[in-house]
Order: C-alpha cells, then sequence, then structure tokens
C-alpha cells in the first residue's frame, strides 16, 4: 500500500510540475507555461501558477516549442514589422552602377545601410577617368552622392505586410551630388571645329584644361530587388536642381545638369550588388 501511495504522489508531482518552454527568435525563453494554441500567426500559452489568464504572442517572434512531451515543434517565421523580425538579414550591400562607363570615363561605387523598417541611407564615390573617354578630352575627376531613401510600402510574402527583405522595395529618396572634373578644352584653342583642334595638337601645342564644378540636388524615384539575402539590384531615376560653373561642358558622370538658364538636374542608374 504504501509503494502504491508513494507511485501516486510521483505521478502527480510530475503532472503538477509539467510544463512547456517556449524559445523566441533571440534565445529568450518563456519557461513555467503552458502552450494551448498554435494557431495560424499566434500561440496562445498561460503559466502554470495562474492558469486563467491566457497570453498571447506572435509565431514570427519565435523560434520553437519544447513541449512537456519531448516534442519539439520548429516555428518557420516570416519577416513582420519590426527591426527585430531581421536579426538574422543583413542588412548592409556594396553596389557598382553598371551604366556609368557607358555614360562617360567613369566608374562609379555606392555602400547602402538599413537604419530602420523602410529606411536607408545611401552614399556613392564616382571615379572619372577609369574608363573609356568618350568625348575625347581626357577628364580626370571625383563625383559623390549621398541619398536617404524612404521605402513606399514593403514587399510581403504573407499578410500583415510581411517584408521578403529589409532592404527591398519601392523608394523614393532626396539626393545630393558634388562633381569635380578636369578636362582638356580644344574649344579654347579653335572656335571652327574640332579638326583645327587636333592639327594643332599634330603640331605640337598644349591644349589647354579647364575645370567643372557641378551641383545637383535631385528627387529619385527605384525599386531595389534582394535574391537570397545575398544578390542586389538596384535601378532608378530622378531629376531635379543642376548648377554648373561651365555651361559649354555638359558629361554625365553621376548626374548630369543643365546651363544657367534652365538649372535643372537630371539622374539615372543600374546597379548591381552584394548584401553583406
Amino acid at each position: 500500500m504504501k509503494n502504491l501511495f508513494t507511485a501516486v504522489f510521483v505521478l502527480f508531482a510530475l503532472g503538477a510540475t509539467a510544463q512547456d518552454k517556449i524559445i523566441k527568435a533571440g534565445g529568450d525563453e518563456i519557461v513555467d507555461c503552458i502552450v494551448t494554441e498554435v494557431g495560424e500567426t499566434d500561440v496562445k500559452y498561460y503559466y502554470t501558477k495562474n492558469d486563467k489568464l491566457t497570453f498571447s504572442i506572435e509565431k514570427s517572434e519565435l523560434d520553437r516549442i519544447e513541449f512537456e512531451s519531448g516534442e519539439v515543434k520548429k516555428i518557420i517565421r516570416y519577416q513582420l514589422k519590426g527591426s527585430k523580425f531581421y536579426a538574422e538579414q543583413r542588412d548592409m550591400s556594396i553596389k557598382l552602377d553598371v551604366l556609368s562607363p557607358f555614360f562617360g570615363s567613369a566608374v562609379e561605387i555606392s555602400f547602402e545601410k538599413s537604419v530602420k523598417q523602410g529606411r536607408s541611407w545611401e552614399t556613392s564615390l564616382g571615379l572619372i577617368g577609369l574608363s573609356k573617354d568618350l568625348d575625347g578630352v581626357s577628364p580626370m575627376g571625383v563625383f559623390v552622392k549621398g541619398a536617404y531613401k524612404y521605402m513606399r510600402k514593403p514587399d510581403f510574402y504573407e499578410k500583415k505586410m510581411q517584408y521578403g527583405h529589409i532592404l527591398k522595395g519601392t523608394y523614393i529618396a532626396p539626393e545630393i551630388g558634388v562633381r569635380y572634373v578636369n578636362y582638356d578644352s580644344y574649344n579654347d584653342y579653335s572656335k571652327k571645329g574640332r579638326s583645327e583642334d587636333r592639327e594643332a595638337l599634330d603640331a605640337g601645342a598644349k591644349i589647354p584644361r579647364k575645370s567643372e564644378l557641378g551641383l545637383g540636388l535631385m528627387i529619385k524615384l527605384g525599386h531595389q530587388m534582394v535574391f537570397d539575402d545575398a544578390i542586389l539590384i538596384d535601378a532608378y531615376i530622378g531629376g531635379g536642381y543642376g548648377f554648373s560653373n561651365d555651361s559649354g561642358y555638359n558629361p554625365y558622370y553621376g548626374f548630369m545638369v543643365g546651363d544657367s538658364n534652365l538649372p535643372i538636374g537630371f539622374t539615372a542608374g543600374l546597379r548591381v550588388g552584394w548584401v553583406l
């Protein structure tokens, strides 16, 4: 009889202390609880010390549930609104503008960093004189651009506006650009055409060099795609104000500007890069 009471007591004690464990995505744990429901988007549970009060937590915040029976349920998480859901995503990228060499003698590299959901800053550096000289003026210089992106809406997989990636989406971005370029000024030699400039050059004359300083203040619209948290494609176009101290020389290095009578600016690009 004594052994029977002991067995019953042990079984009762085990039943009284039986509990589940909920492990969050960040590693925090909810213990001393009993899971009552695993729904489509939420998990419901109560604490063993108070079974009259039921709590609910979104599945997207969880990593797994360890039941008292020993069963472990792994939670498939989706990226929902809020930075805590992007802990496992990389939020920086480095990009190369694949069109810049075709518009002129320049190579442009950009770096982007997400600061919060739907917001990121971007900076670009362009080196002029590293690719093919389309105008034949031997340009040398540099340009820098800075932009702050605002995503229109999250790209989503399912309900609750679930982001595919924190860097992915359609955006609008104010951008400022500054450019300095030094180049051969053939027209200082002759106003009759490039052929006489070449003749003067062949005769041993030195071609004067001029400098252009440009400023662009623009708004650009674009769309950025991310593949497998690794490869990124960013296409954009924009316009606004553009200024230059040299109205006779209007190259496309980073952006294009009008003359003093029409101070407009234009920018466009196609960037391919890697998520860091």
